[in-house]
């Protein structure tokens, strides 16, 4: 096993349990980031755990050959996705997870509570039939109760990446996320197919259109391809060193993958 791979699927680790925290958190009703944080290393802590637990940890290389591809492609990365647009129209998928990841650090919860829905009294005009905006859906009319459409994994990160830095932040996370996927892939690739393999995985990923797109706008894309990427990283490792532990945390981050995305059943099938 090599560090870049360890600090990779460590980081990808550390992504799906904030997500998860911070999901669990949203539904309970308590998405300060002390808690989301809390709940996270609580998590992480018992994974630190586990990983000496019936099965040693198999030597660690600094493999120099594949490192520098997984180093320049972080660079590259970075210079074609950041930073992220700035576009979250109230009615695409981006404003829509934008949208309930303010909700979600305003009020600390998934439902949101809209007062002047509840008002009775006052014209609220609906942007549609049943909706108080765009995948905003009305779930109690009388009490205000607002239950939004999309899976709430996404936007309960967002809200937590607001949290830490604003607007900024929540502009940032997809971009961030996309750099990540694309070292994944590339250590992925130096694993099953060499060093060339590698540097061709990075340049592609790096510069795809695609992918370009999709790293710069606030969507689930991203965050499901570090969760799937990061357990397909864990399976080859578990197979090929014999160690467990990247076995537990590829269940681990496929299981939180379908809460992004349950289409990610999908990607498992493949």
């Amino acid at each position: 096993m090599t560090a870049a791979e360890l600090a990779a699927l460590g980081a990808a680790t550390v992504v799906g349990t904030i997500a998860l925290a911070a999901l669990a958190m949203g539904h309970l009703g308590v998405h300060p980031l002390g808690t989301v944080l809390g709940a996270a290393a609580g998590l992480l802590v018992v994974l630190a755990v586990l990983t000496r637990l019936r099965a040693a940890v198999p030597p660690v290389a600094l493999d120099l050959a594949g490192l520098l591809p997984a180093v320049a492609s972080f660079v590259a990365a970075a210079w074609m996705y950041l930073p992220g647009f700035h576009y979250v129209a109230g009615d695409k998928d981006p404003g829509g997870y934008v949208m309930h990841a303010y909700a979600i650090a305003r009020g600390g919860s998934i439902w949101i509570d809209d007062p002047l829905l509840a008002a009775g009294d006052l014209p609220v005009q609906l942007a549609g039939p049943g909706a108080r905006f765009p995948a905003i859906w009305i779930s109690d009319a009388a009490a205000g109760e607002i239950f939004p459409q999309f899976y709430h994994l996404w936007p309960a990160l967002l809200a937590t990446s607001y949290d830490v830095g604003g607007y900024g932040a929540i502009v940032a996370t997809t971009p961030v996320l996309g750099v990540l996927g694309v070292v994944l892939t590339v250590l992925i690739a130096r694993r099953l197919a060499g060093v060339l393999a590698a540097w061709a995985a990075g340049l592609l990923m790096a510069t795809n259109m695609m992918q370009v797109w999709q790293a710069k706008y606030p969507t689930t894309e991203i965050l499901s391809q570090v969760l799937f990427l990061g357990a397909l990283l864990g399976v080859l490792l578990a197979v090929q060193t014999k160690w467990r532990w990247p076995a537990l945390v590829a269940g681990l981050l496929v299981g939180i993958g379908y809460l992004g995305r349950p289409d990610g059943v999908l990607l498992v099938l493949l």
